[in-house]
């Protein structure tokens, strides 16, 4: 009888490479991949070669795919090693949040254009509050300061 391993060999054997690619999320089925590629690189005209014998058969590909990790869910390694990079492939779509607290751009330039019409400190608080903003004299004395002026602009 065939080990699992032998199975999976053997289904992907009889699949054109492509499709093995794809499968895998090898190149050029790995997004991170062709965005690392020169424009008019070999390596992409083939890439893209390659991606239309798959657009192609479109219609086969969730019954390909079921089987294919059929058969990996019964090599546990191999499974784990899948799953690992399905993820990572999955996740290098996302952007990333910027580190640390969001910029208050709107705050900063009403503050500015109260203090503009020669609104003091405590009356610029008052106004907020009136607003539904409530902010701390040092936070709003914080925007202030000439060098947020010019990093907000």
């Amino acid at each position: 009888m065939d080990s699992p391993e032998q199975k999976l060999q053997a289904f992907l054997d009889s699949l054109p490479e492509w499709r093995r690619k794809w499968l895998r999320y090898d190149p050029p089925f790995d997004g991170i991949w062709i965005s690392q590629q020169p424009p008019y690189s070999e390596r992409l005209k083939a890439a893209r070669q390659e991606m239309s014998a798959w657009a192609e058969n479109l219609d086969d590909d969730i019954p390909i795919r079921e089987q294919y990790e059929r058969l990996l869910q019964q090599i546990p390694q191999s499974w784990r090693e899948y799953r690992t990079k399905l993820k990572r492939q999955a996740l290098s779509d996302l952007t990333k949040a910027k580190a640390g607290r969001k910029r208050e751009t709107e705050l900063a330039e009403r503050i500015w254009e109260l203090q503009g019409e020669g609104k003091t400190t405590p009356e610029i608080q008052m106004i907020l509050r009136t607003e539904g903003k409530n902010y701390s004299r040092e936070a709003i004395e914080a925007y202030s300061k000439t060098r947020r002026k010019k990093s907000q602009k």
